[in-house]
């Protein structure tokens, strides 16, 4: 066995020491080895190496025991010099175990053995009161003290202890051992000091000053007593190194390494897991029932209830440290962080809106029930029972503020995509055909849809702007070098040997989806790439369906292409992780077709460019089309306004039904008629996201009574309001507003429906169950529909009954008629029997429970005691009972989820109707008429935005005319002279007429137009390699491909991104492309003055306007002047022959030398120009006048002059 290593000075120590050590023991040294028998020995005050640690650990038990042997009782005993044996009792009763039942769960099944054992030993000692007297000190046989002494020393021999020291010892450790042991030795040294003082021998022992009583003998020292003694505490010394040696090693094991920069090893905290590396780990209960529920869901954030709290484990508690910003502890194997069940529902939002996939795992038996089980000795069977992300996260309690930003109202949607190549001469041309499916947890929409994609997925960039996605389901990244073994794969190759496998999406798609996801801060998470397969996708919707649902899996392969159902696989086997949400896919009303035809076609360039949804300064609402026509009062309302104003109608049909509406609406509002009071009265009273609490109900785990009862309330308010409407003799008369609103059948239907199931319930019991675990026992005015729920309510009753009746009976034995139970709730106690300290005919069975006061105390007796453990066990099994029962109802519910999603639509269509009546009432707002002559006809139109921007009457309106010839129009003038706000302005009323609005102009008329495209700005995108001018040529390049006829473009400043040469020329020949082989609206912005000669070319089709201003000329120096212009933002017809740059120049503040040299280059550069047209102008006339004079001698020489003056003639108007 190892031996403990004594540094050389110690050695030296003990040496010179030695003979006054063995004088005071009497021992004999033997003239060999004697520094090699030196032993370390030390007091009972420990090292401060471990006085932050216990002295001896559990695994020492035995030692100690064998040490307090010496004294025939249990207590620990001290030795005194004159052979007299102290007691020292410890009264342990008030030492108390902490933490409660689930606390136990971190403890290992050895330590809670070990707790055990002490504890039933320590009860033998509980109990007896310490002596103060003489007999304090007890006097054992000499015969009997030698004997156990040497029994002992005997045992203490065989002791196997491992003190081998640590690799990581040092000359530090080495001095503080050294220091501990020559305190000890002159401890030992002043032992031999006796002093007689007042008559009293006193001892100053290794324990301290003892006094010993008068008449104590003395006693002899001895060799056996000695070595007893230096042993004792060489073993104690031996315990306490290996014990340390072990503690030191608990910092260095983790259950994954961490990072390895110094920084981060500096700023995380050890785990406690990182124990025992170089030895075998011992987990407790709870830790591994947390590794198991980690290793089935790696990729999830657990957070684990544990009686009053939720903890988190490990890596869990790191990120729940950094990301809540609540502490972090080492506790047994793991580093914990925990938080109240109370704040679950705000920390959970905080952990999603991070951006992590957390899983919310219960206890799924109670305290009471596992007390009265056959493995009460197990820990609490837990499991996962909630999973979120930021696209499924619908247990937020806090309501969307409707003055919130655009996310407030986003359905959240997740959504997967599928990608087929498209090879031309078999190479990958770039383009694709991709297919998505996109699911709203939150509304219960399915949209889908199959596309056809350009090179740079300009198509999926429109999709995601118009979605806004929280969460994409990628297939992971596939090595396109491995060997195709895989039937249903594409192969490519360029040699036999060699074939590649068809990557599952596109690095173009992939690199565009990557951009999109950092910059909008969407979770991404990657899918196992089996389910990105048709056939796998069918047998996943086979399994799903099953054979009770089979129409439901036909009726979807016939809706859905191949690529879309492998989509929807792809979304199915994932929700299945979330437990509760996969089954929205069973009601095929929430399947819709994603189709770019049934609406105005306006692309991400025109939604950004024409700030639809958000501005182009701060990206934020405020300034945006959707702030200023947006007037909804309901959550559903405003996402559906959403969708409107991103897909304005594109049917003639459609917009007129829905002008009817709207007029209809703003005839009630100008007169403020009874029909319109009772709406506002409903949509200023407190309407809940009836969506989302609807989908709450359907996937029935999170809905709470309350708020179920809450939500059909609001149902039931919305339709008697309804009912209200319908009856008003001057009621709606539009359409629109008839059929697919004030339906009197459908107001019925739903009101039948909504007072059943609201019957079933009692209201006032049921606004009391506010929590998902609350008991619900007294929900249903009929018990008997759940008869199991009934038995153990009658349980329950009895219990009570027993326990009133055993009452009356305490009352009568103590003679006090007016004792009542008392209860404590908080502190968990109730059925208590409180009575005056001074009473004492109190029952010996009694037992004193909770705290006295300084009046009374409370007790309960056996009966009692016995009476609450079975109504513990009643209550609880009550509770999930009725938590069963209550799932039932509303799986009944669910058969309604239709009819009462379709109400919801009904409102929001309502609501919105009602924002677009608002809009249209605005002042100097007129009702657009459209014709099918293709036309754009404006007249003193305003633009909505900058209207509201600016004050009142600020604003110059403008008109544009646009017929079925002339539909080109190219716009120049001065910078900052408004061109921009001016198409900006003309295809805002064109997208506000078309949702069915007034708008700002004095008279409006228009043809349908199928889609909005423009080219606007400057900017590139560096992330996708795309430089300023690509950018603008790829938008010009998608305009050219898709606009039709019927479009209107907006084309601003195209070519200036290049040299003036290049600019030019693809400046004109765009715009003559326009102008002969799509023939669409097209307004065309230049600063390019040769631009203007088309309209020379197509007089018919083309025509110039410019924006009007006011020239005036202002000197820099003497002999320099500069023009200086005041802009009249005013379309005029003509022009403009300059564009005043350095008017803006000067405005910006360019210094005057800058301006005073620009103005010189500006005027030479005129010049030149002007002397190079000139001298072709003359050039052209000279040649000219040479045809006119050959002309003319042709005609002299012809001998039929007859005719000759006619000639001339000709020829001079030819001239």
């Amino acid at each position: 066995m190892p031996r403990l290593k004594i540094p050389l000075k110690l050695q030296e120590e003990l040496k010179t020491n030695q003979p006054k050590i063995n004088s005071f023991f009497n021992v004999v040294t033997p003239p060999s080895n004697s520094t090699s028998q030196s032993k370390k020995v030390e007091t009972d005050k420990p090292s401060p190496n471990t006085s932050k640690k216990k002295i001896l650990e559990d695994e020492d038990d035995e030692v100690l025991a064998d040490l307090k042997s010496t004294s025939p009782t249990s207590n620990n005993t001290n030795v005194t010099n004159s052979g007299r044996t102290r007691v020292i009792k410890y009264d342990i009763s008030k030492i108390t175990a902490k933490g409660s039942s689930d606390e136990s769960e971190y403890d290992s099944e050895e330590e809670r053995k070990k707790k055990t054992t002490t504890s039933s030993t320590s009860k033998k000692v509980l109990g007896k009161k310490r002596k103060k007297d003489d007999s304090d000190y007890e006097s054992d046989g000499d015969d009997e003290k030698y004997r156990l002494e040497e029994e002992t020393y005997q045992k203490h021999k065989s002791v196997d202890v491992d003190i081998s020291m640590s690799d990581n010892d040092d000359e530090e450790k080495e001095d503080q051992d050294m220091n501990d042991i020559l305190s000890i030795k002159q401890d030992s040294i002043s032992i031999m000091d006796n002093v007689d003082v007042n008559g009293e021998m006193v001892s100053y022992g290794i324990t301290g000053r003892v006094l010993l009583p008068q008449g104590t003998p003395t006693f002899q020292r001895d060799l056996k007593s000695g070595k007893k003694l230096m042993k004792s505490f060489d073993t104690l010394q031996k315990l306490r190194e290996a014990n340390n040696a072990k503690s030191a090693q608990v910092f260095e094991e983790g259950m994954e390494q961490q990072s390895d920069s110094e920084d981060d090893k500096k700023k995380k905290k050890p785990t406690a897991a990182s124990a025992k590396s170089k030895g075998k780990v011992t987990y407790t209960p709870l830790e591994q029932q947390y590794m198991q529920l980690k290793k089935d869901n790696p990729d999830t954030l657990l957070m684990i209830e544990c009686g009053y709290k939720f903890v988190f484990f490990g890596e869990d508690a790191e990120v729940a440290n950094k990301v809540l910003n609540i502490y972090s502890y080492v506790k047994k194997n793991f580093l914990n962080a925990s938080i109240p069940i109370q704040r679950l529902s705000f920390h959970l939002r905080r952990l999603v809106m991070a951006g992590y996939k957390v899983g919310v795992v219960e206890q799924t038996e109670t305290a009471a029930l596992k007390a009265a089980s056959t493995s009460k000795s197990k820990p609490f069977e837990r499991k996962l029972s909630r999973v979120y992300t930021s696209s499924t996260f619908i247990d937020d309690q806090i309501e969307d503020s409707l003055d919130g930003t655009i996310q407030d109202c986003s359905s959240n949607y997740m959504i997967s995509f599928y990608e087929e190549p498209i090879f031309k001469s078999g190479v990958d041309s770039g383009e694709s055909v991709i297919s998505f499916v996109a699911v709203s947890v939150k509304t219960g929409e399915i949209l889908y849809d199959t596309f056809k994609d350009d090179l740079m997925r300009n198509q999926l960039s429109t999709l995601l702007t118009h979605l806004k996605p929280n969460e994409i389901l990628m297939p992971p990244t596939q090595d396109v070098s491995q060997k195709d073994t895989s039937p249903d794969t594409t192969k490519t190759s360029t040699t036999k040997s060699k074939t590649t496998v068809k990557p599952l999406m596109s690095e173009l798609t992939k690199k565009y989806l990557k951009l999109y996801y950092k910059e909008n801060s969407v979770r991404v998470q990657t899918m196992n790439e089996l389910l990105f397969d048709y056939d796998r996708a069918l047998l996943d919707l086979m399994e799903f369906f099953g054979d009770e649902q089979e129409s439901k899996y036909q009726e979807i392969k016939k809706k859905l292409q191949n690529g879309e159902l492998v989509c929807l696989g792809v979304l199915m086997q994932y929700l299945k992780q979330f437990i509760q949400f996969s089954q929205i896919f069973e009601v095929l009303e929430n399947f819709k077709s994603f189709k770019e035809t049934s609406h105005l076609i306006m692309p991400h360039s025109t939604l950004v460019n024409l700030e639809i949804l958000q501005n182009e300064s701060d990206k934020s609402e405020r300034g945006s089309l959707f702030w200023v026509m947006n007037k909804t009062k309901t959550h559903s309302g405003k996402r559906l306004f959403y969708n409107w104003i991103c897909k304005p109608l594109s049917h003639q049909d459609a917009i007129v039904s829905r002008q009817e509406a709207v007029d209809d609406i703003l005839r009630h509002l100008k007169c403020n008629s009874k029909a319109y009071q009772h709406i506002q009265k409903l949509f200023k009273s407190s309407i809940p996201d009836l969506q989302k609490n609807l989908s709450r109900i359907y996937y029935r785990s999170q809905c709470t009574p309350k708020e179920f009862v809450g939500t059909l309330e609001a149902f039931k308010r919305v339709v008697e309001s309804f009912n209200l409407i319908i009856q008003e003799p001057d009621s709606f008369k539009s359409a629109l507003l008839q059929s697919q609103i004030f339906n009197p059948k459908d107001n019925e239907n739903l009101m039948e429906r909504i007072k059943q199931h609201l019957g079933s319930l009692n209201l006032e019991q049921a606004n009391e169950y506010s929590t998902i675990s609350c008991e619900k026992s007294r929900l249903w005015k009929d018990p008997n529909k759940y008869p199991k729920l009934l038995e153990t309510i009658n349980q329950v009753d009895q219990v009570k009954e027993a326990l009133n009746g055993h009452l009356k009976k305490i009352r009568k034995d103590l003679s006090k008629p007016t004792l009542e139970y008392v209860h404590m709730p908080k502190l968990n106690y109730e059925y208590l029997i409180e009575l005056p300290l001074s009473f004492k005919s109190i029952p010996k069975d009694w037992e004193k429970v909770g705290n006295s006061t300084t009046k009374v105390a409370r007790y309960q007796s056996p009966f009692i005691k016995e009476q609450l453990k079975l109504l513990g066990q009643g209550k609880e099994t009550l509770q999930i009972q009725s938590q069963e029962a209550w799932l039932n109802f509303l799986t009944e519910f669910t058969n309604d989820y239709v009819l009462f999603s379709k109400f919801i639509q009904r409102l929001a269509i309502l609501d919105c109707l009602v924002s677009l009546g608002q809009m249209s009432a605005t002042d100097g707002y007129c009702k657009p008429q459209f014709t099918t002559e293709p036309q754009i006809s404006i007249v003193a139109g305003r633009h909505p935005i900058v209207e509201q921007l600016l004050q009142e009457g600020s604003y110059q309106p403008n008109s544009i005319e646009l017929t079925a010839l002339q539909k080109v129009q190219i716009l120049t003038g001065p910078n900052m002279g408004g061109k921009s706000s001016f198409i900006r302005q003309t295809s805002l009323i064109v997208i506000m007429a078309q949702m069915g609005c007034y708008v700002p102009a004095q008279s409006c008329k228009l043809s349908v137009v199928d889609g909005i495209y423009t080219r606007m700005g400057a900017h590139d995108e560096i992330a996708k390699g795309s430089s300023t001018f690509f950018v603008e040529l790829q938008e010009t390049s998608e305009i050219l491909r898709k606009a039709t006829p019927r479009s209107l473009v907006i084309l601003d400043e195209l070519g200036r991104g290049t040299s003036t040469h290049d600019g030019v020329a693809i400046a004109y020949s765009t715009l003559k492309y326009i102008t002969e082989k799509l023939k669409c609206f097209c307004l065309f912005v230049t600063h390019y003055p040769s631009i203007a000669q088309l309209e020379n070319e197509y007089p018919q089709m083309v025509s110039n306007y410019h924006m009007s201003f006011i020239e005036r000329k202002e000197k820099l120096t003497d002999d320099i002047e500069i023009s200086r212009v005041v802009f009249l933002y005013q379309t005029v017809k003509g022009a403009a022959t300059n564009s005043y740059g350095l008017n803006v120049a000067t405005l910006s503040g360019i210094p005057k030398p800058v301006l005073i040299q620009a103005t010189l280059k500006s005027n030479e550069l005129k010049q030149t120009i002007q002397s190079r047209n000139q001298s072709n102008s003359d050039n052209n006339a000279s040649e000219k006048s040479n045809e006119i004079i050959e002309n003319l001698k042709k005609l002299l020489l012809n001998k039929n002059n007859n005719n000759l003056l006619v000639k001339l003639k000709e020829l001079q108007i030819k001239i």
